[in-house]
């Protein structure tokens, strides 16, 4: 599993798998609104249904600050 944030869209995305190849997720299910929260959720599933991963917005509201500290930065 990996997390990376990108601070200027303040998105943070998780990979359930490593770093996702071209045309691996077929679909997006969301925006699905965080409970008492200012962020959303964005799921990546691929052709069996599988979860790929997961893509937070307002990751800047939504993570705590320990958990964005250990993000990577998406261009690394």
């Amino acid at each position: 599993m990996r997390i990376s944030y990108d601070r200027e869209a303040r998105a943070a995305y998780v990979s359930l798998l490593g770093p996702l190849e071209d045309g691996s997720s077929v679909r997006q299910v969301g925006p699905i609104d965080i409970p008492d929260g200012d962020g959303q959720v964005v799921i990546d599933v691929d052709k069996d249904g599988h979860i790929l991963g997961f893509e937070i917005l307002n990751a800047d509201l939504a993570l705590s600050p320990d958990v964005l500290a250990q993000a990577t930065n998406p261009g690394e």
